[in-house]
């Protein structure tokens, strides 16, 4: 079952075969004064509703169950209580302008297969708390400008295996002391789970 749903025209809006439609009695329209228009088809194989508005607004319902409407204008939906939406195949949301996304409590996105983000311009991810990352397989970053790194507080590098420092240009380390090897046996830094991973 497909459902549709569209606020303005769009090129990629997809085109449904016009159902036949039943003749009377099968047929039933309803004309009003003012422009509103629906028809019901209840022939066998042909069942289907069509909601029309003066406007250009319309809900359409077709003998396969595929449902098609058009909002001309704003489209606003308030639910006093929770709300579930469940689907079984692909779906695909586009939007010509901003989108904001409010939430007064947490948040949980899971995705059993992969995932990828593309952003066109830049991108800023904030956290007023901590913030962890766990990544059980490989991990890599590549910036073709400039990196920089600011820690207010300490910050440790464990290294289970061998460490490879690379520069192609001078290197500076700059330090009040700099200790390779301490003689004093400084233990090394554990990290642990960060927030929210197990």
């Amino acid at each position: 079952m497909a459902t549709e749903t569209y606020t303005k025209e769009s090129p990629d809006r997809p085109e449904f075969d016009e159902t036949p439609e039943s003749k009377y009695p099968q047929n039933q329209v309803w004309q009003m004064a003012g422009g509103m228009r629906l028809v019901i088809g209840e022939e066998e194989g042909k069942e289907s509703m069509k909601l029309y508005h003066p406007s250009g607004t319309y809900m359409e319902m077709f003998p396969d169950g595929k449902m098609a409407s058009m909002t001309i204008g704003e489209n606003k939906q308030y639910n006093k209580g929770g709300t579930t939406m469940t689907v079984d195949e692909n779906g695909d949301v586009h939007m010509t302008g901003h989108q904001k996304i409010t939430m007064g409590g947490g948040s949980h996105i899971e995705v059993s297969g992969d995932a990828g983000i593309v952003v066109g311009g830049s991108t800023v991810l904030t956290s007023l708390g901590d913030m962890g990352m766990s990544v059980k397989g490989n991990m890599y970053m590549g910036v073709d400008g400039d990196m920089n790194m600011n820690v207010s507080g300490n910050m440790n590098t464990l290294v289970g295996g061998k460490n490879y420092v690379g520069s192609g240009a001078p290197m500076t380390v700059q330090a009040t002391q700099l200790n390779l090897n301490p003689s004093d046996g400084a233990s090394g830094y554990t990290p642990g789970p960060g927030p929210g991973i197990a």
